[in-house]
């Protein structure tokens, strides 16, 4: 999922192209959570947000539906499988545009999605993130955020 994610993130992002002065970033983070104030349910959450063109308002209601794109290249199936194998597993899969949470004029989208941890000990154990030069690696208590800037 995370590489699915990652990848739409990268190709739309392109899409784009960049402004004078700007940067089209990826943000990546990766936090551990309690679900409803249960120490026995925790989750990972992961969100990848990028600064492309957001989501097509006539696409974001079936989004995770069989066949559904907005690509000259793909087949529409990346985020129904996605979103299965997430389910499949006890998690949660959602988007939505930037500008919907914040209210204001801003770009891309957000992708979030959930999985139980099984052994919450496991959590703060070093990861090791492969990401290119100009990644900024960013460590705070049970949150990890990559951001990528894309040339």
């Amino acid at each position: 999922m995370y590489f699915h994610l990652a990848n739409n993130a990268i190709k739309f992002t392109k899409k784009v192209g960049r402004t004078e002065g700007s940067a089209n970033t990826i943000t990546i983070i990766v936090e551990d959570k309690n679900e409803d104030d249960n120490d026995d349910k925790s989750v990972v959450v992961v969100s990848v947000q990028d600064t492309g063109p957001g989501i097509d308002p006539e696409i974001l209601p079936r989004l995770f539906s069989k066949f559904v794109t907005n690509s000259q290249t793909g087949t529409g199936l990346g985020l129904f499988i996605s979103k299965s194998i997430v389910e499949a597993h006890g998690g949660k899969m959602w988007a939505h545009n930037n500008n919907d949470i914040f209210g204001q004029r801003t770009k891309g989208a957000r992708f979030y999605f959930t999985l139980p941890i099984i052994n919450k000990s496991t959590i703060n154990q070093p990861t090791k993130t492969k990401t290119n030069t100009d990644a900024i690696n960013k460590e705070e208590e049970g949150e990890r955020e990559v951001i990528i800037t894309i040339p």
